[in-house]
């Protein structure tokens, strides 16, 4: 409203024609053909509600035509197809090498997107979800979060995996006056447009992405661990069908969530290089458990530079 249709927006609705459905749509296309149709769905909706909100005598439609229909009957839309990219396997390590190399040179602001990005490739959540969670609503106790603030209206409570506790541990420590648990230096206290900092980890890691893309990662490191689908769905807070009865017989606590949303985190981790896989330490436990007392103290001299005693004293 406030850019693709700012022009119209001091004309009444009845004086909003086809013609100007189809010129707004055209030159919005030229550059962004989704953001053509997404202003015109929204245009859709200011009329479906306007028909049924105003009536006139004897509660007479007062917008019984919706003009924006003239796009269906002569095939104008740009229907751009969804978008299918996520970050790959190879690509993860350059990823997070980039968030924390844009991290390490930025102040507040610039730390808390990066935390905030690192977040979303790990728990799937979309951008609304993480900029409106507040400090109020997670117990570190219970290793916990909920989230009253969602796409469907329906509220989410999950459980903390490790590497996020520890960023919200990290967070807490530096003690930024403000509810969010991403706060940001402005009026607000909270991240309001991460672009110029998500540009910045683009520049700096070489890897193009959206928020997402990240929840597309997510998503698909799940499904290739075999996490269930009603576990996904539930992680994702996405709502299943109507017509799915077992779904309304399944009910899923941030107990039940924690194995599988921690296998996914480990697992993102993994690819990212960023922790040791679980079959690298036990073939490493294997190998130490082969070696004899001595070359083990050697080993451990190596390591550390510090003798076993040393290492008690």
């Amino acid at each position: 409203m406030a850019s693709h249709l700012a022009p119209y927006s001091k004309r009444p609705l009845s004086r909003i024609t086809e013609n100007d459905v189809k010129k707004i749509h055209r030159e919005v296309t030229v550059s962004s053909p989704a953001l053509a149709d997404l202003a015109m769905r929204f245009l859709r909706a200011l009329f479906n509600f306007a028909r049924y909100e105003y009536r006139g005598l004897n509660s007479a439609f007062l917008f019984e035509h919706n003009p924006v229909q003239t796009l269906n009957h002569q095939r104008l839309w740009n229907n751009v197809a969804r978008r299918h990219t996520r970050l790959t396997q190879g690509q993860l390590p350059g990823w997070f090498a980039g968030v924390q190399g844009v991290r390490e040179q930025g102040g507040q602001f610039v730390v808390s997107v990066c935390d905030m990005v690192e977040m979303a490739v790990l728990t799937g959540l979309r951008r609304g979800e993480l900029i409106s969670l507040t400090w109020d609503h997670v117990s570190m106790a219970e290793g916990t979060y909920y989230l009253s603030t969602t796409k469907n209206g329906d509220p989410l409570e999950l459980p903390l995996t490790n590497y996020v506790r520890s960023t919200f541990e990290r967070r807490m420590k530096q003690g930024y006056d403000s509810a969010y648990v991403f706060s940001a230096p402005n009026k607000y206290g909270q991240i309001k447009e991460p672009k110029k900092v998500i540009a910045q980890i683009v520049d700096k890691s070489g890897v193009e992405f959206t928020l997402h893309d990240l929840r597309r990662t997510f998503t698909t490191t799940a499904e290739g661990l075999n996490v269930g689908t009603y576990t996904i769905k539930r992680l994702l807070n996405h709502r299943t069908g109507r017509d799915d009865v077992t779904a309304g017989y399944i009910v899923q606590t941030p107990e039940e969530l924690r194995e599988p949303a921690q296998r996914i985190e480990d697992a993102i981790l993994q690819q990212a290089e960023i922790v040791m896989s679980k079959d690298m330490d036990a073939e490493l436990a294997d190998i130490v458990s082969g070696l004899s007392e001595a070359k083990k103290r050697e080993l451990i001299v190596a390591l550390t530079g510090k003798s076993p005693a040393e290492e008690v004293g």
